[in-house]
């Protein structure tokens, strides 16, 4: 029944993703985590800082600012002390030139909260993406990871 429920809730949350929803997932990290997102790009890298946290989805719903998630599948295993969670979903975006992509994303739970996600998709072809958003004009494709440096978090204006 736990499996079932906490399944449920990761659907739910991925599949509301959008930015006016985001702070709902971001109010489930735990005080100490850890997001690791595979790729040199834009979207990219390592954080365990809420707010760092917060400034990359920021981020990744200005660069993608119609994203689509379809949930394929989300396997859940263990228990309350110590959740392991494998979603597998598509992500689409009609804003970066028809973007589709497949991630693969393991999540590790205790108690409810969120304390690691490690997410892999096809970090050519969103790099590739993020590349032809830069050419349309929006610098803070090209723009390094958002890392735990505050200087990283900062908004690229658009020229």
């Amino acid at each position: 029944m736990y499996r079932m429920i906490t399944g449920t809730v990761i659907r739910r949350a991925l599949g509301d993703l959008d930015p006016r929803a985001y702070e709902k997932l971001l109010a489930r990290f735990a005080p100490r985590f850890e997001h690791e997102f595979a790729g040199d790009h834009a979207m990219g890298g390592r954080r365990t800082v809420l707010e760092a946290q917060k400034a990359w989805f920021e981020r990744a719903f200005r660069l993608l600012p119609d994203s689509r998630i379809t949930i394929r599948d989300v396997v859940v295993a263990g228990w309350p002390w110590r959740t392991r969670v494998a979603a597998f979903w598509e992500v689409s975006s009609p804003a970066a030139g028809g973007y589709h992509n497949i991630v693969m994303q393991h999540m590790e739970m205790r108690w409810g909260r969120i304390t690691r996600i490690s997410t892999l998709e096809d970090s050519q072809y969103l790099a590739r993406a993020l590349a032809r958003r830069a050419d349309e004009g929006v610098p803070e494709a090209a723009a390094p990871p958002i890392s735990d440096d505050p200087s990283t978090w900062a908004r690229i204006p658009a020229t």
